[in-house]
């Protein structure tokens, strides 16, 4: 009996840990660039300690109720790759924030540091400021910061890729407040506008990889 050779293929499998099937638009098949969204969240390690991930999963629900205080707020959002990845392209962070000052003005902010394992690929970039008064709902908006990646990184299997936040938020006096959101399902976080149609509970990180078509 004799097999052609054309049906005699090896079949390739994925792991579980991400999504065994990827979409792509017209323009990431032009260009030969797929841009992966990772959305931050937190995960519980203990009753009283957090580790922060990044996951393409929109249907994550954060721990910490997807926020915390955005002044002196700072963590690392990791994700370790089980497959290689080229990057290369403008990273994209999205952070969702909102401030309140019961009289004069609130103002917040956040720095953001990208990183392949330890070795920096992207410097300390501080966003603009954001600045707001006595409102409700309380006035939201993301922070966005860029990298332009001009030199392709690759990362290997076990690689992972960071993203270290800083926020800071000062001024206003009376009843002040402020808080950075962090989930990935979108859920409106105590005080945010229900109204905001970019849901800003979800804190995205867009990555344009390298595709091999």
């Amino acid at each position: 009996m004799v097999y052609e050779a054309s049906i005699m293929k090896k079949k390739s499998f994925v792991t579980s840990s991400e999504p065994s099937i990827a979409t792509y638009n017209f323009i990431d098949i032009a260009e030969g660039t797929g841009v992966i969204e990772y959305c931050g969240t937190a995960v519980c390690t203990s009753d009283t300690t957090y580790s922060y991930i990044l996951t393409t999963n929109k249907n994550y629900y954060s721990a910490r109720g997807g926020y915390a205080n955005l002044n002196g707020f700072s963590e690392t959002f990791s994700v370790t790759f089980n497959t290689q990845k080229r990057v290369k392209g403008k990273v994209v962070l999205a952070v969702p924030v909102w401030v309140y000052a019961q009289t004069e003005t609130r103002t917040g902010y956040i720095t953001a540091v990208l990183k392949k394992n330890a070795t920096e690929i992207g410097a300390s970039i501080q966003s603009e400021s954001f600045a707001a008064g006595n409102q409700t709902p309380y006035k939201t908006t993301h922070l966005v910061v860029v990298w332009d990646i001009t030199t392709q990184v690759d990362f290997a299997k076990g690689d992972t890729l960071n993203v270290t936040i800083t926020g800071a938020a000062s001024g206003g006096s009376g009843s002040t407040t402020d808080c950075i959101g962090f989930s990935p399902i979108g859920g409106q976080a105590t005080g945010f506008d229900t109204n905001f149609s970019a849901n800003p509970g979800r804190l995205s990180l867009y990555v344009p990889t390298i595709l091999d078509l």
